[in-house]
């Protein structure tokens, strides 16, 4: 996609950049059917012409899924579009590209950013004071405390219960679906606040 970019960039052929953008959607795309959905699809076939008797043996392949693809897919892909649409200059710094695509607080629970909000905060100078640096710390902290202290103490309380939900009292299992609820919250916000101070 990088280089995708830089070669819309080059030619003010209108074809020529739809032979860029389809290289990147091809590829993006590609991979991520490969690694994803190849061997669903190749069960799923399997499946259809075990029903119907055919004698066919679709291939399945073990391969590994490599972590985070359909955010790294997605999120290239969107860099591309923005380049072809006009909406977006491409990046000539490989680093910079590597760290919109690669940035580590987003990378596990997202979202998708946009390039053209991700490079323009990039592009602003940032001077760090006492206070943000404190502020930082604090959110970093507050996250942490979330998630080990109340995410994973709801954690210890209710999967006992989940995992034997036919020996438990309807009043226990109550219990676990707003533990649940509670501790699914405290994961989430704990990560966000230390992402966000870690930003």
């Amino acid at each position: 996609d990088y280089v995708a970019a830089l070669g819309m960039e080059k030619t003010a052929s209108s074809r020529m950049r739809k032979m860029w953008l389809g290289f990147s959607l091809a590829s993006n795309l590609g991979m991520l059917f490969t690694f994803k959905y190849l061997n669903f699809f190749s069960a799923s076939f399997q499946e259809v012409f075990n029903t119907f008797n055919i004698a066919y043996h679709f291939p399945t392949y073990n391969l590994l899924l490599p972590a985070g693809i359909s955010f790294y897919t997605f999120q290239t892909l969107s860099y591309t579009i923005d380049v072809y649409r006009g909406d977006l200059k491409p990046r000539r710094n490989l680093l910079d590209y590597a760290l919109f695509v690669g940035f580590f607080p987003q990378l596990v629970a997202g979202p998708i950013v946009r390039a053209s909000e991700f490079f323009d905060e990039l592009d602003h100078p940032r001077h760090f004071t006492e206070k943000q640096i404190a502020y930082a710390l604090i959110l970093i902290a507050f996250g942490y405390v979330k998630k080990v202290v109340f995410a994973d103490s709801l954690a210890f309380t209710v999967d006992p219960i989940w995992n034997d939900i036919a020996g438990s009292s309807p009043w226990a299992v109550l219990l676990a679906i707003y533990g649940f609820a509670f501790q699914i919250y405290f994961d989430f916000s704990g990560y966000c606040d230390m992402a966000t101070g870690l930003s």
